[in-house]
């Protein structure tokens, strides 16, 4: 697509992203966890866990991450919801899996998630994703995003 701003259909086929549905964010073959989650995250530890991973985030160590996959960036895609005036994007997180009744509860579907995709060309064409949860999100939902 071109730059800007592109409304995608909440389903399977329009690109949208779905932390848990979608095929492409699911890594069956890896199993080079580390056993707890790190607070103070260092481009080595990065480098050593090469799989899916969610990092207890404080807010600080959320921007290590951006510059960490800033470095060298040729694109990145950003996917969350617009704000009314079309200039600004939110909910650039996972948006499914809040607690029934929760005040965010209401907002919870399938194929909606926000996160932001950074592309690169060298040494070859590649992806990265930085996807960001709440800790009171599940990641077992139903086919309406809530948690099951």
């Amino acid at each position: 697509m071109t730059d800007g701003l592109h409304t995608l259909v909440s389903n399977a086929e329009s690109g949208a992203l779905d932390v848990i549905r979608h095929p492409g964010l699911q890594d069956p073959v890896c199993d080079q966890r580390p056993e707890t989650s790190l607070t103070n995250i260092e481009t080595n530890d990065l480098n050593r866990c090469p799989c899916t991973q969610w990092w207890l985030e404080s807010g600080t160590n959320t921007i290590e991450l951006m510059r960490y996959y800033l470095d060298s960036v040729n694109r990145i895609y950003i996917f969350g919801e617009p704000y009314e005036n079309n200039k600004w994007v939110h909910n650039v997180h996972m948006t499914q899996g809040d607690p029934i009744g929760s005040d965010f509860a209401v907002e919870d579907g399938i194929w909606q998630d926000g996160g932001v995709i950074f592309e690169y060309t060298q040494p070859e064409l590649r992806l990265s994703i930085l996807i960001t949860k709440f800790q009171t999100q599940s990641l077992k939902t139903d086919n309406n995003g809530r948690p099951v």
